[in-house]
């Protein structure tokens, strides 16, 4: 794991093709690309989100150990440290939870035509 900092990208995908790991809040929408592109994550839900949303989607990865999730309370900034140095030490475990993805039931919408109709309303708009 490299640490690598880059400017606003309007290509998420090039961002997730290179990534080894994300660390991200967990709208539906990030949830919904880590599982297309089968990343392992660390999720910080919003604390904010209504009807803590965020948390259930988080919690979807978590279950099925494709994520690690810390909620953003006192102290978690030493929980996330720790998390992100199991990862970087324990290459193992990156290759665990991305092939913990196979597990995860996709239905019967075609992500990737839904990623293309977002990719497409983006660029129309």
């Amino acid at each position: 794991i490299k640490n690598v900092v880059l400017p606003y990208l309007s290509e998420m995908e090039e961002a997730y093709n290179i990534a080894d790991l994300v660390i991200s809040r967990s709208g539906a929408m990030t949830i919904s690309e880590l599982i297309y592109f089968q990343k392992p994550a660390i999720l910080v839900p919003f604390p904010f989100a209504s009807e803590f949303h965020q948390n259930r989607n988080a919690q979807y990865l978590k279950a099925r150990e494709c994520a690690v999730v810390i909620f953003q309370k006192p102290g978690w900034e030493k929980v996330f440290n720790e998390e992100l140095a199991e990862f970087v030490k324990n290459k193992s475990l990156l290759t665990k939870y991305q092939n913990n993805y196979k597990t995860v039931p996709v239905s019967g919408v075609d992500i990737q035509d839904v990623i293309n109709k977002v990719i497409v309303n983006k660029i129309l708009d």
